[in-house]
């Protein structure tokens, strides 16, 4: 967001979607610390509940979850992963743990579909 001052010019901008309401109010705390109090207002954090029937530009999906065992909790509920992954009018970011998510046989079809037009980027990437 620091990189791209103008993508916050507009309110509804960017919104980021957690399935755990404990993970939302990391992520608020987290944004309230870093940004000006201006900008962390403009990002709408919420959980899939809270998402439902709105949209916003950009959503950022935190799928939580890692873990040896495969268990997605909320993450595998197809219905709400509709409800996610539709909330962007014009771009989707989706963070998780590649293993567990293929555990999922959506889950794991999204993210071949995704593979195959070259979309996946790895957090080591960024580092």
């Amino acid at each position: 967001l620091r990189e791209y001052p103008n993508f916050m010019d507009s309110s509804g901008a960017l919104g980021i979607i957690c399935p755990y309401k404990g993970q939302v109010d990391l992520i608020r705390e987290a944004l309230d610390a870093e940004l000006e109090v201006e900008q962390a207002q403009l990002i709408d954090v919420n959980s899939v509940d809270g998402f439902q029937g709105r949209e916003k530009e950009v959503i950022v999906l935190c799928t939580v979850r890692a873990n040896s065992g495969g268990s997605l909790g909320f993450v595998a509920d197809d219905r709400r992963l509709n409800v996610a992954v539709t909330r962007a009018k014009r771009g989707l970011v989706v963070l998780g743990n590649r293993a567990t998510l293929s555990s999922d046989k959506t889950w794991r079809e999204w993210i071949r579909w995704v593979d195959k037009r070259g979309l996946s980027v790895k957090a080591s990437d960024f580092l």
